[in-house]
């Protein structure tokens, strides 16, 4: 609810750099404070009326490596603005360097007023981007967000606002893809340019329309080798409508329809332009074809097929089934996934050479629904898939990423079970990894063996038994030796079998500031703290600081992320640390395996790493902080 005494501010701003307001002149500092607008319009922030700014305090600000001032509210409580700067800059002490912005006391949004970046925060959304003077550079985007981005380009006929999500013919090529469908994503790419003016014009979208609601269904995935896919590619198929409506809500709510989505790091990418009627005037007959869904079973013949119109059938009564389940209620909820299930089960006899790709995805389906206890039926459903496979014999990879599924559908479903005990729970944790076990030996050399060994692996580094860790990380590594999984795998043995030895990495790898690594025999304990985005905890860093501050340890710490935003992101967000952070670049859209992941076997994060003053390796798997602050009080009195 709006507090009476504010007013919303929507605004663009160029933003420069200001000095922060001498502590003098309390009404010339709050004024000079107000002053600060979101360089980005469509962020609703509080501002008070002249009357009320009167009445507006302001305090000194020290919190999480930053320091400057904080605005409040007449009340003296709510916070309107932040200006601040991060505490041990070399610059002028007086600088602002960030702005912070609130909306009824939370903070919807960042700007950055050194490196451009701006974050919408709170129920703002997720976003991250980058100004410069061509506009918005994304750097994280989720899929709803990405559809509203859509919504305004096409209203104002902004097409660098629309490229800004649009994918683009260099990310095409990135991805390796190949033949039909990598020309039919190329083609479609390049119509934006020729295309968006006149169907923006097209469609009268009134300048103020508001976006309502993106209503795609789950997202599904790509495997890596289709097509010649460097990697696994999240994609919505036929990513379905997105709804709006005129911002007084007097004209009828409206929709476009967009075809494809795909994830190019944090970022999600619209394909090609969307399909929709004039503003007002839905028929509701406009549809967009997947360019991936008809393209996904085979590596050549065109992108879109001389099926079309089958597969669009049987794609918009998925989506419908699945929107469905979305909006059930809890009585309607096993009955809509039976139909979901059955759905993919029919499309998979329709379409034969789609067949291997919509059972996995209906595997990954039922895993879903079992986990958080909507579907325990699905176990069923699992089991009989597998015997279907188990029967034909025609594809031992298929049969074994669906009877690996069943192991942990049978699993899940326990846990999720809220009249099963705790004790009961734990037996079947261990009924889990004997089951694991045998199936790994059921089906030797498969993709879904290896994950089966890599979770057993884990749950050994875990419980400290680290050479049962070595030996399921070992057969990994011999029987996929070129693949993401076994480079893991292999990191993980070198890691593991160096204790009492010299530990080194990478020669190449660098800290952020760009020096190199160099020896890790410091003189003192040393801690390599593996951290990664992906798996954030912001007392985990805390805790890391009193270690650091111990005065006999040594901390080095370690990103596991693959891109340079995300960890820019946390150390951000964690402010000033008493350590070196290292950060290696590696694949976008791979994003648990960077090659410092790959390279010192890391599956989970945080994992810490001790070595001795030598460099030696003391404790290759420490699994949480809490516990490295007790193992090195234990090596400390040991000295």
């Amino acid at each position: 609810m709006k507090s009476r005494w504010f007013t919303h501010v929507h605004l663009l701003l160029a933003v420069g750099l200001f000095l922060i307001p001498a502590v003098g002149g309390q009404a010339q500092t709050v004024e000079r404070i107000l002053k600060q607008k979101p360089s980005q319009s469509d962020v609703t922030v509080d501002t008070p009326s002249p009357e009320d700014a009167a009445k507006c305090k302001f305090a000194a600000f020290n919190e999480g490596g930053y320091k400057g001032k904080v605005l409040y509210g007449p009340d003296g409580s709510t916070p309107l603005r932040v200006i601040c700067r991060q505490v041990g800059s070399k610059e002028k002490e007086d600088r602002i360097e960030e702005v912070r912005f609130f909306h009824n006391g939370v903070e919807v949004f960042r700007d950055n007023l050194i490196n451009g970046e701006c974050r919408w925060l709170g129920d703002a959304g997720t976003r991250i981007a980058r100004r410069s003077s061509n506009g918005l550079t994304w750097v994280s985007i989720s899929p709803e967000e990405t559809s509203a981005e859509v919504v305004k380009a096409l209203a104002t006929g902004d097409l660098a606002r629309y490229k800004a999500v649009a994918l683009t013919v260099d990310e095409i090529k990135s991805l390796g893809l190949t033949g039909a469908i990598a020309d039919e994503l190329t083609k479609q790419a390049e119509s934006v340019d020729s295309g968006f003016a006149s169907f923006a014009a097209s469609l009268k979208l009134p300048p103020d329309v508001i976006w309502g609601a993106f209503n795609g269904n789950h997202p599904g995935l790509m495997p890596k080798g289709k097509s010649g896919l460097a990697v696994d590619l999240p994609i919505y198929f036929n990513s379905g409508v997105v709804l709006m409506e005129t911002a007084d809500g007097s004209s009828q709510s409206h929709q476009i329809t967009i075809s494809d989505m795909v994830k190019i790091g944090n970022v999600w990418k619209v394909v090609g332009l969307p399909s929709g009627e004039p503003f007002g005037s839905d028929s509701g007959q406009v549809s967009a074809n997947s360019v991936f869904f008809p393209a996904m079973g085979g590596e050549g013949g065109p992108a879109i097929s001389e099926q079309e119109e089958d597969y669009s059938q049987w794609t918009d009564r998925l989506q419908q089934a699945l929107g469905e389940l979305e909006q059930a209620s809890p009585d309607q909820v096993a009955g809509k996934c039976d139909e979901v299930f059955n759905l993919y089960m029919e499309i998979a006899s329709k379409l034969p050479q789609e067949r291997d790709n919509f059972i996995r995805e209906s595997a990954n389906f039922l895993m879903g629904q079992i986990r958080v206890g909507h579907y325990p039926d699905g176990v069923k459903k699992l089991e009989g898939l597998y015997e279907i496979l188990k029967k034909e014999g025609s594809n031992r990879e298929l049969t074994a990423f669906i009877r690996l599924r069943q192991i942990g559908g049978e699993y899940y479903a326990i846990l999720a079970d809220p009249n099963v005990r705790g004790g009961d729970k734990m037996n079947a944790g261990d009924d889990y990894k004997e089951n694991l076990v045998a199936f790994a030996d059921e089906f030797p050399r498969t993709q879904a063996a290896a994950e089966a060994l890599m979770t057993l692996a884990l749950d050994q580094e875990y419980i400290q038994e680290n050479d049962g860790a070595v030996n399921y990380y070992s057969d990994v590594a011999q029987d996929f030796p070129n693949e993401p999984i076994g480079q893991k795998a292999s990191g993980a043995v070198a890691r593991l079998s160096s204790i009492g030895k010299p530990f080194s990495i990478p020669g190449d790898w660098k800290y952020t500031d760009g020096t190199p690594v160099g020896s890790l025999a410091t003189g003192k304990t040393t801690v390599l703290f593996c951290w990664a985005s992906w798996s954030y905890n912001p007392e985990d860093f805390d805790m890391m600081k009193k270690i650091a501050a111990r005065g006999d340890v040594n901390v080095i710490g370690i990103s596991l992320d693959q891109e340079a935003a995300d960890a820019q992101e946390i150390l951000k967000r964690i402010g000033s640390m008493p350590w070196k952070n290292v950060f290696v670049p590696g694949n976008a859209l791979d994003v648990t395996n960077s090659p410092t992941a790959l390279a010192l076997g890391m599956q989970a994060a945080p994992m810490m790493i001790v070595l001795d003053a030598q460099g030696q390796m003391l404790l290759p798997n420490v699994m949480s902080v809490a516990d490295l602050e007790v193992r090195l009080d234990g090596i400390a009195d040991a000295k």
